[in-house]
């Protein structure tokens, strides 16, 4: 039956909330690890509340915890379940960390010997034939101990069948054989089998194994393999994308809900703030439409945690990447309802956040390329700065595998990097790439400029802490300094006379107020008509400021050395 009047919801302090963990409580889910620990473990039957819950959301839980201290969690789950949490936890990418599988090892031999045993027999025995054809080399029971290099170690297996040698440096050397006094006590056929397969089967095969069963089930958990992950970053045509939703919305249908295994709720997103669209648009959902919108969050935040990292341990990334995924989201929906609150609402109830983010991603990453272009003719690769605050951090924010925008170009004073969140901040970048643009063209066609041209110039008055602070603005003002000293345009830095005599030249103060002079204004004239309306502006701007920071020093006060941020200048 269809819904009548939807339930409002207050807008969620954090994307957290917009689901909910299993069956944890909310007041368990924001008191933190040892507070959803305790809970858990005051269940009646712990084990059997604990062998219910989904792998990942084990697997996340314990994380919270600390892996220190949920040990007694390890005690009380499924083999599949560790078989799974193995698998989220000792791969980076497609890289096996088998000292990442030790220190669970460790773990669990802490709490007690069988609880080792049970994460030994959940092991794939793929993971422990590896573990023995690196540097740990396995040989039959006819080895000549006499013919082994002093450098290595030999120690026989628990039955007496095999040997093992292992480098003595080695950090394993001293208690390899305890360990495997544990693994035979686990399962002596398996082991058994994986010394002989270890024998001859090649790390590589092993790997590719490892690899192919572990994204199978990765797959049944929600989650992703790094490589098709990665397709959450291919494009999508914002403009086609928006053009399809004016055409279509009235007609489109709510998106199916997902079939990708079982998706992980509340992936530690307590201090993700949805913004401020977003936000609104969950508060006007519905209950069913804003579970549904949280499942598929879910999943989109899991794709991008696998794509970003390829490690599934790194959790202290989630909070990042769950607000890169709600600023993106954000940034989507607002393109494609036109910046309607009721058309946003319609359209977050019909498309998966994933191809609200892809749309978000696909605008800025279009920025991205214009910045790295921007920043490569400006010669960042030979590190310099010639844009200036904060044109300089914009460029290299955006440049970035991931574009990100730097806070001093909206914010003042602002010294950090985030993801664009709204249309705004959206085409206040894209007039700063223009403007930067402009003045960049400008200098290469009418100037002459290349990085290279710069790095070979001959600015032997300048110190090397003047030379790092050249910029676009500083040459020009230069350049137009000489133009009106000496009829040439060049970037020959200023002594402390040729400078006194250029402002006063350049400006007249009369009542207190700076002014450009006549003089000056002719010879901008000509200049301003070859140049664009944004280049025009630019060179405005530079006059301006020049005449604002030394139009009113007198010529005995004037100090190189602090004009030296304005125009070239050397000492005398």
């Amino acid at each position: 039956m269809a819904e009548t009047t939807p339930t409002k919801i207050a807008a969620p302090e954090s994307l957290a909330t917009i689901s909910a963990r299993g069956e944890l409580p909310a007041h368990v889910r924001s008191g933190g690890g040892m507070a959803a620990l305790n809970w858990l473990l005051d269940r009646e039957e712990p084990a059997e509340f604990i062998g219910e819950l989904a792998t990942g959301e084990l697997y996340f839980t314990m994380r919270e915890i600390g892996v220190g201290d949920s040990h007694v969690l390890l005690d009380l789950a499924t083999q599949d379940q560790i078989k799974g949490i193995l698998d989220l936890d000792i791969w980076t990418g497609h890289e096996v960390k088998l000292e990442r599988w030790i220190g669970w090892l460790d773990m669990a031999r802490s709490h007690s010997i069988d609880t080792a045993l049970k994460l030994v027999r959940s092991t794939e025995p793929e993971l422990l034939q590896l573990l023995f054809t690196r540097t740990v080399r396995v040989h039959g029971g006819d080895l000549d101990i006499d013919m082994v290099p002093d450098e290595l170690q030999v120690i026989p297996s628990p039955d007496g069948v095999f040997w093992v040698t292992i480098p003595r440096e080695h950090e394993l050397a001293d208690r390899l054989h305890d360990m495997m006094k544990l693994l035979w006590a686990a399962d002596i056929k398996m082991m058994r089998d994986v010394f002989q397969t270890a024998r001859f089967e090649l790390t590589s095969q092993i790997e590719e194994s490892l690899i192919r069963f572990r994204e199978g089930r990765l797959e049944e958990m929600g989650f992703f393999a790094p490589g098709e992950a990665l397709s959450v970053y291919a494009h999508l045509s914002p403009h086609k994308m928006r053009a399809q939703v004016r055409e279509d919305l009235a007609t489109m249908r709510v998106a199916p809900p997902l079939e990708h295994g079982v998706v992980v709720h509340d992936v530690v997103l307590h201090h993700v703030t949805p913004p401020d669209t977003l936000g609104a648009v969950l508060n006007e959902m519905s209950p069913s439409e804003r579970e549904r919108f949280a499942e598929t969050f879910t999943y989109l935040v899991n794709k991008v945690f696998m794509a970003r990292t390829g490690d599934l341990s790194q959790t202290d990334a989630l909070p990042e990447i769950g607000g890169h995924c709600g600023a993106l989201v954000n940034l989507g929906l607002l393109w494609l309802s036109d910046e309607s609150l009721k058309r946003a609402l319609q359209v977050a109830t019909s498309l998966w956040p994933e191809q609200l983010f892809r749309v978000g991603f696909s605008l800025v990453q279009k920025l991205g390329t214009h910045a790295k272009d921007l920043a490569g003719r400006a010669g960042a690769h030979h590190n310099l700065r010639l844009f200036g605050e904060p044109l300089d951090d914009l460029l290299e924010g955006l440049s970035r595998r991931h574009p990100v925008l730097y806070e001093g170009l909206t914010t003042p004073g602002a010294l950090t990097w985030r993801d664009l969140r709204n249309l705004e901040e959206l085409s206040r970048v894209e007039l700063a790439l223009d403007d930067s643009e402009g003045v960049l063209t400008f200098f290469e066609t009418q100037l002459g400029f290349s990085p290279e041209a710069l790095m070979a110039a001959d600015f032997s008055g300048l110190s090397e802490t003047q030379r790092e602070s050249i910029t676009f603005a500083s040459l020009f003002r230069t350049g137009l300094a000489q133009s009106m000293l000496s009829d040439s345009f060049s970037f020959e830095p200023l002594g402390r006379e040729e400078l006194a005599a250029f402002l006063q030249l350049a400006f007249t103060l009369k009542e207190g107020r700076v002014s450009t002079s006549s003089a000056l204004s002719d010879l901008l004239l000509p200049l301003k008509a070859e140049v664009s309306e944004i280049v025009g502006r630019w060179i405005d701007d530079q006059v301006e400021e020049l005449g604002l920071a030394l139009g009113r020093v007198q010529a005995y006060d004037l100090d190189p050395a602090f004009a030296s941020a304005l125009v070239l200048t050397r000492e005398d």
